[in-house]
């Protein structure tokens, strides 16, 4: 496997677990999980920034569009993912 075809699957795994987090966030909201939903929050904005660090150090080729339409899955505001 090469260099690349790694990298593209960290980015996978990251897009994903920024997902889950974004999910995490809904379900500590319903719950009444201020903190909870923080610190999926904090989790989230984490793996969404990793993955901008590594596309702007050009570890994972960019996609404007693919990296927005993550970013709003994952639960960033689309302002922000627009913005980006």
């Amino acid at each position: 496997m090469s260099d690349d075809e790694i990298q593209s699957l960290i980015d996978q795994q990251r897009n994903h677990l920024a997902q889950a987090a974004g999910l995490q966030i809904r379900i500590c909201m319903a719950k009444g999980d201020r903190e909870g939903a923080q610190r999926a929050l904090a989790e989230m904005n984490a793996y969404v920034s990793a993955r901008r660090a590594a596309r702007d150090a050009g570890l994972v080729g960019e996609c404007y569009f693919a990296d927005v339409g993550d970013e709003i899955r994952a639960g960033v505001p689309v302002a922000e993912a627009v913005a980006g």
